[in-house]
């Protein structure tokens, strides 16, 4: 083979190869990703833009390049920050804005991308419903396209869309495939202004209930039936969108086209009992969709299949056991000043020991799983720590399955013991990270996310899971932290005193 044929396939080989490398490009040279979830305007642009003129891309874009493109594109979010940047160099012209330090990476496909895109914008927050529903509906279009036309079963969506690491249940994907595919025609407005999946979740349900109605008093077709009801939802979309309008409304045709009582239609639909089982409307050709009868998620849909991996140290009888110690009283014993001192702070705060002692347990507990940073101390109030992310993917993937379970109840664990959930929003703004994704969930009220991001066991199989799994001395150490934890809650009861107080 000519060399000069050589030196070509090696150059080819390398713009497909994945391995990244640093790279200095003209801002003309980047392009948006023109396949982005996002559709409006991020709410954070001008506080990114503050940041970026004060301190620079403090972060390199990652970019990439379609075959045959001479232009590069963000790969996996950043849009935002692209976006900025070339805003700033048509206001100022300024030099600094004309050269940009990326990342390349090379080029896989189409769907690796919009992942990419979709995941990294639902971890920075305020991505819409809908948004994020159009993404993965054109996700599932790419994988047609590649089976010939015929469209991917939930569950095979599913599947491959974790093996492009955004994981998410069957459950949120048949509401997301609801909201493209018959909610977004006929109340756009609504979900545009940021409906989520609980609003989603309430019409589906009336949806459903209405169209059992229907059927009953033999009204009409099932398709008759979604034109009407489509044509309903059009008529109440609107940014400030309420159910019991259209509750209002579905009730009162049906009521007329049945001739029956308004009121009777009206406790049907209020307190639907005509059928246990689900009807399923033609948009869901997937029978194992993963439903239950009030929308929640089923847990069975939560859970990731195995994976052959390396083990992450946590073997068949429980997780190895690192000799950590801890000192929960953490001041010197020969200092007698430093005693003094400590003694003060207990008098003005008579929680102090309780949270430094609940703190080193769940420190304790956390290291011994891989998930250390997970753990942050709160000594002045709160339970005496906070669990300020969830589990890394990376570290969840590399275990088998049984310790994965055992890694994401542990997880579950903290977080309940820690009551993060339910601290004050100025708690969770000011201690967990900005680039934590579990800060954004419990910001955004969106705690069903959680169930997509860590595994969760069925109470039957809890002791099985994980009780009976823990080492003598991680059991110990529970059991203290559970202690702990009641004597904080005790306290706060005998002294009348705020959990989460203001100088929190």
């Amino acid at each position: 083979m000519a060399k000069g044929k050589k030196s070509n396939k090696k150059l080819e080989l390398a713009n497909q190869a994945p391995n990244p490398r640093l790279v200095c490009l003209e801002i003309d040279q980047i392009s948006l990703y023109d396949r982005n979830p996002r559709t409006t305007r991020n709410p954070e642009y001008e506080r990114i833009k503050r940041s970026i003129v004060d301190h620079g891309l403090e972060q390199p874009l990652i970019v990439t390049r379609r075959p045959g493109d001479k232009a590069y594109m963000v790969k996996a979010g950043g849009n935002t920050r692209l976006q900025i940047l070339k805003d700033l160099y048509a206001e100022s012209k300024d030099p600094c804005y004309a050269m940009v330090t990326c990342i390349e990476v090379g080029w896989e496909d189409e769907s690796d991308v919009l992942v990419g895109h979709l995941r990294e914008n639902s971890l920075r927050g305020n991505l819409t419903f809908i948004d994020k529903a159009a993404a993965v509906c054109a996700y599932a279009d790419m994988m047609a396209e590649a089976q010939n036309g015929a469209m991917p079963k939930i569950r095979d969506l599913q599947s491959a869309l974790l093996k492009q690491g955004y994981p998410i249940s069957t459950t949120l994907l048949s509401y997301m495939r609801y909201a493209a595919e018959f909610l977004m025609p006929a109340i756009p407005v609504a979900l545009s202004d940021g409906l989520g999946w609980h609003a989603i979740r309430r019409i589906r349900q009336l949806h459903r209930t209405g169209s059992q109605l229907w059927s009953r008093y033999s009204i009409g077709s099932d398709s008759e039936f979604d034109d009407t009801f489509s044509e309903l939802c059009r008529r109440h979309d609107g940014p400030d969108w309420q159910i019991e309008p259209l509750r209002h409304a579905l009730a009162t045709e049906i009521a007329e086209a049945a001739d029956i009582s308004l009121q009777t239609i009206r406790m049907a639909i209020d307190a639907p009992d005509i059928d246990s089982t689900e009807v399923t409307a033609s948009y869901e050709s997937d029978p194992a969709a993963g439903q239950d009868g009030d929308g929640a998620p089923d847990m069975n849909d939560l859970t990731e299949p195995a994976r052959d991996s390396t083990s992450t140290g946590i073997t068949e009888a429980g997780p190895e056991s690192l000799t950590v110690e801890i000192d929960l009283d953490d001041e010197p014993n020969d200092s007698k000043g430093a005693l003094s001192k400590h003694q003060d702070r207990k008098q003005h705060d008579p929680f102090l020991d309780l949270r430094r002692r609940a703190f080193g347990l769940a420190d304790s507990l956390a290291r011994r799983f891989g998930m250390a940073a997970l753990v942050a101390p709160l000594p002045d109030c709160g339970h005496g720590f906070l669990t300020i992310d969830v589990p890394d993917r990376s570290l969840l993937d590399a275990a088998d399955a049984r310790s994965r379970a055992a890694m994401g109840t542990l997880w579950w664990q903290l977080l309940a013991f820690s009551e993060t959930a339910s601290a004050p929003a100025s708690i969770i703004e000011e201690r967990l990270p900005n680039a934590s994704a579990l800060r954004r969930i419990l910001l955004d009220q969106e705690l069903e996310l959680l169930f997509d991001r860590v595994q969760i066991i069925e109470a039957a199989y809890f002791a099985e899971a994980f009780w009976a799994r823990l080492p003598k001395q991680d059991w110990q150490d529970w059991l203290y932290l559970a202690h702990t934890h009641r004597e904080i809650r005790s306290k706060v009861i005998e002294l009348e005193q705020p959990l989460w107080n203001a100088a929190s």
